[in-house]
């Protein structure tokens, strides 16, 4: 307001020195001093005067020069123009007024520069800043929100319109209800608001539904009011997905229990054979030799369970270093082969070796595949009745560039309900605990060995009644 009114005073002094001076040139000064340069003097004067009006400080300026050269013409007028250099006077002081004021303008008008380049300058770096921030906020993995006092959604990243599944720029400045359907996050947003500005944050856990399983959300609501008359303010809603957590933490609880219960079992029984050699009742070597062949075999699958658990486990964990080497894998399984032979002639079960045409080459390790084709005949010797047969089968598969091993018998076989659970941590067939005893981990180690550490792929199809086949594949070439 300052300026425009100084700008106004320039213009308005300019234009009346421009018309105070026209008078002079017709009535004071008369024709005595209308010489050539006088007129001509007096002329410039006042296009200055009009150059004042329409330019400012430029126009003052050649009003000013007009001016000095008027006063020296004048001076040299006879004596008798007198009243003449009289009126001269307070043109002089509104001239210099007049300049002083066109300073004190073009003094505002850098000082207005000045600002306003510091404004844009500002306005940069909040620009800049702003851009880093959403950069940082849409490289979040976390959800989140942001909405204001009237309950819109002002913004959002992508993990947020990705979880709630909106179209993030059609969204903004839309009521946060249109945008969620989810009711209880809503509810939980519009709390926020109401409570104002407050100092800490609410944390809470929601679930939000979801095929094929509904998702755990950890919820951290922030209100910021703008002061403290607001009775709303604005919330910061940041969702983390914690299903994979429950998950994990689920998972452990049911390893810890499945193994307490798995290691129980043979130490109770190791315990109980123990406590009756110790009693006595164990009375001739026959009987004695029975109870040590008890515990022995308790031992030893007390060994293998803790065996397997730590093999899974660092396989999980990725602790466990492979020693690669390109092998046939044809004599390896010829080897677990004639291993389970005696097993199986216990039981009057045939095993029989189907040798490929040609060498079924691989890069793997060899004492853990020789393990899991163990595994996988052991497994078929256990659930097939007696007279069975068991069926070992090696070959190049996927235009030779993996090898599979086939594993067929004429078991028991498996119901579809058990078949997606059978390769999980201590499950087993519930009509087949009291046919075999066994850890139920066996085939979550052939899992982890192959799928892990092999990078392959491990099956199974079976009918019950009519046996079973398992199958795992390796790649020729890891990394291939």
């Amino acid at each position: 307001m300052r300026l425009a009114w100084m700008i106004s005073l320039g213009v308005g002094a300019t234009a009346l020195l421009a018309t105070m001076l026209s008078v002079l040139a017709v009535t004071a000064l008369g024709p005595g001093l209308a010489s050539l340069h006088l007129s001509t003097v007096l002329i410039e004067a006042a296009v200055a005067g009009a150059l004042g009006a329409a330019g400012g400080w430029a126009g003052g300026w050649l009003l000013n020069g007009q001016l000095v050269r008027l006063r020296t013409i004048l001076s040299t007028a006879d004596a008798a123009e007198a009243p003449t250099a009289r009126l001269m006077a307070p043109l002089d002081g509104l001239a210099r007024r007049h300049l002083e004021v066109i300073e004190e303008l073009a003094a505002e008008s850098r000082n207005a520069r000045s600002q306003v380049r510091q404004i844009e300058i500002r306005k940069h770096l909040a620009q800049t800043e702003v851009e880093h921030l959403s950069g940082v906020l849409h490289s979040l993995r976390d959800a989140v929100l942001v909405t204001n006092e009237f309950n819109e959604l002002v913004m959002a990243n992508e993990a947020a319109a990705s979880l709630f599944r909106f179209d993030r720029e059609s969204a903004i400045n839309k009521p946060i209800a249109q945008v969620l359907p989810e009711k209880d996050i809503v509810a939980l947003i519009g709390e926020a608001a109401e409570a104002g500005n407050t100092s800490s944050r609410k944390h809470t856990e929601c679930v939000l539904p979801r095929d094929p399983e509904p998702l755990n959300l950890e919820v951290s609501l922030s209100s910021l009011a703008a002061d403290a008359a607001h009775e709303a303010a604005s919330v910061v809603t940041i969702l983390h997905d914690i299903t994979q957590e429950r998950q994990v933490s689920r998972m452990k609880n049911e390893f810890v229990s499945k193994a307490s219960h798995e290691l129980r079992t043979p130490l109770s029984s190791i315990k109980a054979y123990i406590e009756m050699l110790l009693d006595g009742e164990a009375q001739s070597e026959k009987d004695r030799r029975e109870f040590y062949e008890i515990i022995q075999h308790e031992a030893e699958r007390l060994g293998r369970m803790i065996d397997n658990m730590l093999n899974i486990s660092r396989i999980e964990a990725g602790m466990i270093t492979a020693t690669w080497e390109t092998v046939d894998i044809v004599p390896i399984a010829q080897e677990a082969v004639e291993l389970l032979k005696p097993q199986a002639a216990e039981k009057d079960i045939s095993i029989h070796f189907q040798r490929p045409h040609q060498a079924c080459h691989a890069e793997i390790d060899r004492d853990m595949i020789k393990q899991v084709i163990t595994n996988l005949i052991s497994n078929a010797v256990k659930y097939t009745p007696e007279g069975g047969r068991v069926t070992v089968a090696p070959d190049l598969t996927d235009c030779d560039r993996s090898v599979i091993v086939s594993v067929n018998d004429t078991g028991l076989g498996i119901p579809p309900e058990s078949l997606p659970k059978l390769f999980s941590k201590f499950y087993r067939v519930n009509k087949h605990e009291r046919v075999a005893k066994g850890t139920g981990l066996g085939l979550n180690l052939v899992k982890q060995i192959v799928e892990a550490v092999h990078h392959g792929e491990v099956g199974v199809e079976s009918e019950v009644g009519k046996g079973s086949r398992f199958w795992f594949i390796v790649p020729c070439k890891q990394g291939a």
